[in-house]
C-alpha cells in the first residue's frame, strides 16, 4: 500500500524534477520562437555584456546572445542524450537477451567482451573513439554508447536466463517455437520494463559525459552550441563575465538533478528485488 501511495502522490522533489524536464524540453523544442536572437549572430561591440532587457542572460565573448545559445544547447543535450540512450538500450537489450537465451560460445565471447569494456574507463574510450572518427553528432553518440550498452546487456542477460527457465518458455519450446520467436515473444517483453527504468536512471550519466566531452572540445562542432562548450568558454572569462559560466552550469546541474531524481524514483517503484544495477559511463 505504501508503494502504491507513493506512486499516486509523488514527492515535492519528484514533481519539481518533472516540471523542470518539461520546461527543458519545451525550451529545446521552441528555441526558434523563444530565443530573442540567433545563437550564431556575433556583435563584437557588445561582447561580454551583463544581463539586460536586450540580452536577458547577457552576451558571450563574441557578442552572441547567451539565452539563445542556452536554448539551442538544450536541444543538443537532449538529442545526444536520447540518441545515445536509445542506441545503448537497443544494443544492450538485443545482445544481452540473446546471450542469456542462447548461452554457449556466444555467451562466453560476449561475456569476455563486456568484462574487457567494464575494465576500461568509459570516458577514455569515448575520447579514443572521437580521436579516431572526428567530431560530429554521430561520432559523439557512438562514443557515448561504446561502453554504455554493457550495463543494459548484463541486466538483460540475467533477466533472459531467468525468463528462459520459466514453465511457459519450456512449453513454447516443446510446441516447436524457435529461439528467435522466444526471444521476441517472451524474453524481450519481460526484460524491457526493467531496462527502460535503467535507461531513465542512467540518463544523467550520459548527459554529464556529453557535457564533459564538449567541455574538452570534443562535442558537436561549431557553430552549434552545447552546455559543456559554453561552460568551457565561460571559464576563460570567469572574473570578467561570471554569468557565462553560471548559466550553463546551473542548467546542467538542474537537468542532471532532475534526471537523477526521476531515475531514482522509478528504481524505487520497482522494489529492491527488481531494481537494476546502473553502470555509469
Amino acid at each position: 500500500m505504501a508503494d502504491g501511495g507513493s506512486l499516486r502522490k509523488p514527492s515535492l522533489a519528484g514533481r519539481a524534477a518533472v516540471l523542470f524536464l518539461l520546461l527543458w524540453m519545451f525550451g529545446a523544442a521552441g528555441a526558434p520562437l523563444l530565443s530573442p536572437r540567433s545563437y550564431r549572430s556575433q556583435d563584437l561591440a557588445r561582447r561580454l555584456e551583463s544581463p539586460s532587457l536586450d540580452h536577458p542572460l547577457g552576451t558571450d565573448e563574441l557578442g552572441r546572445d547567451v539565452l539563445a545559445r542556452a536554448l539551442y544547447g538544450a536541444r543538443v543535450s537532449l538529442a545526444v542524450t536520447a540518441a545515445a540512450l536509445l542506441l545503448s538500450l537497443v544494443a544492450g537489450a538485443l545482445l544481452g537477451t540473446a546471450s542469456g537465451l542462447l548461452g554457449g560460445a556466444f555467451d562466453l565471447v560476449l561475456g569476455r567482451v563486456m568484462d574487457t569494456l567494464l575494465a576500461l574507463p568509459g570516458i577514455l574510450v569515448a575520447i579514443a573513439v572521437l580521436a579516431y572518427s572526428g567530431r560530429g553528432f554521430v561520432p559523439l553518440v557512438a562514443s557515448l554508447s561504446a561502453t554504455a550498452w554493457v550495463g543494459y546487456a548484463r541486466v538483460a542477460r540475467t533477466l533472459a536466463q531467468r525468463t528462459a527457465a520459466e514453465d511457459y518458455v519450456a512449453a513454447a519450446r516443446a510446441a516447436g517455437a524457435g529461439a528467435l520467436h522466444i526471444l521476441l515473444r517472451h524474453v524481450l517483453p519481460a526484460a524491457l520494463p526493467v531496462l527502460l527504468v535503467q535507461a531513465a536512471a542512467g540518463a544523467a550519466s550520459v548527459m554529464m559525459a556529453e557535457a564533459g566531452l564538449s567541455f574538452l572540445g570534443l562535442g558537436v562542432p561549431p557553430p552549434y552550441p552545447s552546455w559543456g562548450e559554453m561552460l568551457a568558454s565561460g571559464c576563460d572569462t570567469l572574473l570578467e563575465a561570471p554569468h557565462l559560466a553560471a548559466v550553463p552550469g546551473v542548467l546542467l546541474f538542474s537537468a542532471v538533478w532532475a534526471l537523477n531524481t526521476l531515475g531514482e524514483g522509478l528504481a524505487r517503484a520497482l522494489g529492491p528485488a527488481r531494481r537494476p544495477r546502473v553502470d555509469a559511463l
